[in-house]
């Protein structure tokens, strides 16, 4: 798999899976205070930085370590895909981690349900 749009739907669905483990983390089984939010928004950047890091050096053990999917490992072999992938990394966990967590996808349907 070398084809941009697949690659990004891959890692869309990758960076999800791991919102939803990290805000279960953090979240989910707190008392859903401030420190929590900012344990789970934190882990996310972290996340992001450690996977981009990896991305730039080939760190194939560390990306594996972080159960990156085998699929992008040929993606990220394809400069243009690469900064596709860490502008959607940096986009995702870094700058807006609250975008796609479980409370934001809660909120978009909920305003969803009012509209039908």
């Amino acid at each position: 798999m070398s084809d941009s749009d697949e690659c990004i739907k891959t890692l869309n669905k990758w960076i999800i899976s791991k919102k939803h483990e990290i805000y279960d983390e953090f979240v989910t089984k707190s008392t859903n205070t401030v420190k929590d939010l900012s344990d789970y928004i934190n882990t996310c950047a972290n996340l992001g930085n450690k996977v981009i890091h990896a991305i730039n050096n080939e760190d194939d053990v560390v990306l594996r370590s972080v159960e990156w999917p085998e699929e992008l490992m040929e993606c990220i072999r394809d400069v243009i895909i690469r900064i596709d992938i860490i502008d959607n990394i940096t986009n995702l966990l870094i700058t807006y981690p609250e975008n796609n967590s479980p409370k934001h996808m809660e909120e978009i349907q909920a305003e969803n349900s009012g509209l039908n």
